[in-house]
């Protein structure tokens, strides 16, 4: 395991026992450590008003020069510059020329952030807060002071974010191109995803994970397990059900000898409407907060950059 990832882990442990064990029997809960989020920091212009988002613009942009645009959600009880240090999405990001937008959910009365993304996932007051239509404010908000290019619009979340991808891809499938939710959930009820066109979605998940189940579960509210969740996208996208296994892949530190490849992967790529795909990458033994390997975001970013919106 590479040290920064064990001291970064180590500092979760302490800040949140949940993160590494899972909840306590019977509060299964989706979250990440709880810490003080430092300020915005944006580098050009403001964006996203009363809730600042924290907004990167790779050395090589030119506006007038499309650009890929890379939004990531953190998990309940996160914000986003924990959920970078642990995913490391930016320096892939600025390598490929990509913007990088983190916005922050609101901090409920335990003073968490969260999104509200589902009924089971984690708008915990109930406050109602209409997150699917800020995000969306926020993403035509960056159109607006950067040149982005709308076939390469992605989303990344992980848990309560990742739930927060799913309903993004739902409900706003003409503005967003692909998404990644790790360790989040798709709807349970079919009626409440109805996306205007394909999106591709990846959903990676550990079969160990005791805060969001790999099978499914309930968490106030049931939400699918990862199989269902892609199997409901596969459909959604046109595509063949069952799907076809892929290539194993490395995405967990140390994570032994001499085969590292954990990951068992899924992809339904056969029949599939254009712009459509469908794909889980199971990690073996993961859990909800497992130790990445150094070319997780790698991996993640590629997956996106393979499924741009086509043209018409």
């Amino acid at each position: 395991m590479r040290d920064s990832t064990r001291l970064l882990l180590a500092v979760l442990c302490v800040l949140s026992l949940a993160a590494c064990t899972g909840p306590p029997a019977g509060t299964a809960t989706p979250t990440t450590p709880v810490g003080p989020a430092s300020a915005a920091t944006p580098t050009g212009p403001a964006i996203g008003g009363d809730r600042p988002v924290r907004m990167a613009v790779p050395t090589g942009y030119r506006p007038g020069r499309p650009a890929p645009l890379l939004v990531l959600l953190h998990g309940y009880g996160g914000s986003p510059d924990q959920d970078e240090r642990y995913l490391a999405l930016g320096p892939v990001a600025e390598a490929d020329g990509m913007l990088y937008a983190r916005p922050e959910g609101l901090r409920d009365s335990r003073g968490r952030h969260f999104w509200n993304a589902a009924p089971a996932c984690c708008d915990r007051d109930g406050v109602g807060v209409d997150d699917s239509a800020y995000l969306r404010g926020v993403i035509e908000e960056i159109t607006r002071h950067y040149t982005v290019d709308p076939a390469r619009i992605f989303v990344v979340g992980f848990s309560n974010g990742g739930f927060m991808a799913h309903r993004m891809a739902c409900e706003h499938a003409d503005l967003v191109t692909a998404v990644v939710s790790f360790a989040g959930a798709g709807p349970l009820v079919a009626a409440d995803c109805t996306p205007a066109r394909p999106v591709a979605v990846l959903q990676i998940h550990g079969d160990a994970d005791a805060s969001v189940r790999y099978e499914g579960g309930d968490m106030g509210a049931r939400y699918p397990g990862a199989v269902r969740t892609v199997e409901d996208w596969a459909r959604r996208n046109g595509c063949a059900v069952p799907g076809r296994p892929g290539p194993s892949r490395d995405l967990i530190a140390g994570a032994g000898s001499p085969d590292p490849a954990e990951t068992r992967t899924v992809a339904h790529a056969q029949g599939c409407r254009p712009g459509g795909h469908a794909e889980l990458w199971t990690i073996a033994g993961g859990e909800h907060l497992p130790a990445l390997d150094a070319g997780f975001a790698r991996q993640v970013v590629d997956f996106l950059r393979a499924h741009p919106r086509p043209p018409g």
